[in-house]
């Protein structure tokens, strides 16, 4: 937009002076244009999701054709300085040219409004992600918690038991009394420690039954 508002200036700065200096603002826009437009294609092409890439460029599209009819305007402009144009023919020229520079400014505006929206679709899907990580890794540390829990549960009432029981045998070993406690089933190290201690109270049992 600020390009095509230079171009415009300097070619009516020529207008009202018939001077060849006051086209420089022109000419450089000439220049500056299609490579602006070319990276705003880029720019666009690189977006994610086809439905608004392609809806970007088609509205880039839309808006090159304006930019370049005005700028071939601008340019038959300048053969209103030779003289010889009515300020009827002068004005309906102008008057055209004003309609295509406000249907730019329109379109450009379209486009920028968006280009709003998209990037506010796209933070609030950013959020949405964000939002749904932040509940995964929330979960996820709740089950962690539970597990450790349930885990400290199993053994207090598992491996802890299992191992005062085994204190319990020791003891009524020592003391020469016989387990009351049943030899266990299971054959994991504790269990076969425990079947091990029932064995050597048997074996006691059998020397003090020999022995009386």
């Amino acid at each position: 937009m600020n390009s095509m508002i230079n171009a415009e200036t300097g070619e009516r700065g020529f207008l009202l002076t018939k001077r060849a200096e006051f086209l420089a603002p022109y000419n450089q826009s000439v220049t500056e244009i299609p490579l602006k437009i070319a990276a705003l294609k880029q720019t666009i092409a690189e977006e994610p999701g086809e439905k608004p890439r392609l809806e970007r460029l088609e509205s880039l599209a839309q808006i090159q054709s304006l930019i370049e009819r005005q700028l071939i305007s601008l340019k038959e402009s300048q053969n209103f300085t030779r003289g010889g144009e009515t300020g009827e023919e002068l004005y309906a020229h102008l008057q055209n040219g004003k309609q295509l520079m406000d249907e730019i400014r329109n379109r450009l505006g379209e486009m920028q409004t968006r280009d709003a929206e998209l990037l506010t679709e796209k933070i609030e899907e950013i959020n949405s992600v964000r939002k749904r990580d932040y509940i995964l890794v929330f979960v996820t540390l709740l089950i962690g918690l539970l597990m450790r829990l349930v885990s400290f549960y199993l053994f207090d009432r598992g491996i802890v038991r299992r191992v005062n029981r085994l204190t319990e045998n020791v003891k009524q070993i020592n003391n020469g009394e016989t387990i009351k406690i049943p030899p266990p089933k299971k054959a994991d190290a504790i269990g076969l420690l425990e079947q091990e201690i029932v064995k050597i109270a048997e074996q006691k049992d059998l020397l003090k039954e020999t022995n009386e």
